[in-house]
């Protein structure tokens, strides 16, 4: 405490007892501070103004009268970094009588001036708490000093100062503010127990660490990337650690869901293809005596699901399907989606092939349950399919589908070279069918294989009449 805070504060103690947790009233009191050569102001925290001034404050701060000085609105060249530092030190006047010694910048007609202020709580006439702040001296500093300290206090990286045991020495606003209010050491602040119990070990091994760890900050959970760093204390000499901290929670969970992109299936949220393969292999390297089960299923006529109920019908079976297999499986089996409707199963550490057959049955059990329910107008969709399937069957016997050549020409003779076969149908009833309509069918159901057959059959005919 400086001389001049404690002249006022004794002169204050006699006139009447000082209000709860007060240093010097307001008021008739000041004026002890108008015949001081040191400049004395008290700064209103709340309000951004300075409200009693002696003379050798007006002269630092370039101002005519109290009145004029009153007048002017400090915050216009604070920046909230430092409106957030008042702050924090308004809490600590009131709660723990702090004082404080700074390097100040003021900008009395917006041109710095450097000095050293001492600050110490100070409360208002209405009891709010306020700040009285002596100027020590004004202090001739390079650029580069100036610069560093003023770095120091904006940058959104916490820095601070603890012991070896943990205790917070110094913490610089970023700290002060993202901290809990209650943190008193270090191990406070870790969500997870590894870094309470081996890194201030490390450091007492002279070990530098870097990690990034969770970290309970006063609104949240979030990651931060911490660097911890055998020092000194400046001011007591003693041994201390330097910790840096930056707030890379974005940085993580990005990470962490490409990561997820990348290993997923993003329809299913299941493990995909190349998770499959990496698993597989992982597995052989890892145990090549135990034995595994693996099995591929696919969905009987998907194409058929996507084409009656659209792509989201589609959608909702797979994903349907794959949460019915993953409710029968153990933490240690795998399922991957490696198609459109193709998934793989991968029963790890199988002792016995009839294990391996029972899981697989009750994995049909459970897979085989309907998915949707049946009303008239899916009723009507599945006729329609199974009269087409008959239909298309019955042209196959009658000779309904026929064949039409189409030429392939030579542009420099002119010449054909070659015929394409392609099918064509004549429905009895319906008239000419689409091949978009039941070709696809026909590769569902597997009768283009005999629609294969019988064009394969039209051509050969059609070149032996035709040489």
């Amino acid at each position: 405490m400086s001389n001049t805070f404690r002249l006022l504060q004794s002169a204050s103690q006699e006139k009447a007892p000082a209000a709860s947790n007060s240093r010097v009233p307001l008021g008739s009191d000041f004026e002890l501070a108008h015949g001081l050569e040191t400049a004395l102001w008290v700064y209103d925290i709340d309000r951004f103004r300075i409200v009693n001034a002696n003379a050798a404050a007006l002269e630092l701060w370039e101002a005519d009268s109290e009145d004029d000085l009153h007048a002017r609105d400090l915050r216009k060249d604070m920046s909230s970094t430092v409106c957030e530092k008042l702050r924090q030190y308004q809490q600590d006047f009131a709660e723990q009588g702090a004082v404080f010694r700074e390097l100040w910048t003021l900008y009395p007609n917006r041109i710095p001036v450097s000095i050293n202020v001492f600050m110490q709580g100070f409360r208002l006439p209405d009891g709010r708490m306020g700040m009285l702040c002596e100027a020590l001296g004004t202090e001739v500093q390079t650029p580069e000093n100036l610069r560093s300290a003023e770095a120091l206090m904006h940058t959104d990286v916490m820095i601070s100062l603890v012991t070896p045991k943990g205790r917070i020495l110094y913490r610089n606003p970023a700290a002060r503010k993202f901290w809990p209010a209650d943190a008193t050491h270090l191990q406070d602040l870790f969500v997870d127990d590894w870094c309470r119990h081996r890194l201030l070990p490390s450091l007492k091994k002279g070990e530098d660490v870097r990690h990034v760890e969770r970290v309970q900050t006063s609104s949240d959970v979030a990651w931060y990337d911490m660097s911890l760093k055998s020092c000194h204390d400046a001011a007591t000499g003693e041994p201390a650690v330097l910790v840096t901290a930056i707030d890379v929670t974005a940085l993580k969970l990005a990470r962490d869901h490409a990561t997820f992109l990348s290993n997923r299936d993003h329809l299913t949220g299941f493990f995909n293809r190349s998770s499959f393969h990496a698993e597989v292999e992982r597995i052989l390297k890892r145990d090549r005596e135990n034995e595994m089960a693996l099995f591929y299923l696919n969905i009987d006529r998907f194409k058929y699901i996507n084409d009656a109920f659209g792509h989201e019908g589609g959608d909702l079976v797979l994903r349907t399907t794959a949460n019915r297999i993953a409710q029968h499986l153990r933490h240690e089996d795998f399922l991957a989606r490696i198609g459109g409707d193709e998934f793989v199963i991968l029963f790890a550490d199988v002792r016995i092939r009839e294990e391996a057959r029972h899981r697989l049955n009750e994995l049909r059990k459970a897979i085989s349950q309907p998915d949707q329910v049946f009303n008239d107008d899916i009723g009507l969709v599945y006729l329609r399919r199974l009269q087409l399937e008959a239909d298309i069957e019955k042209a196959l016997e009658t000779d309904q589908i026929t064949a039409a050549f189409q030429p392939c020409v030579d542009l420099e003779t002119g010449r054909v070279v070659s015929v394409e076969t392609l099918a064509r149908w004549h429905h009895p009833e319906r008239g000419f069918v689409p091949p978009g309509e039941f070709i696809p069918v026909c590769e569902e159901t597997g009768m283009i294989e005999a629609l294969g057959h019988r064009m394969f059959r039209l051509g050969a005919d059609q070149v032996k009449r035709n040489p």
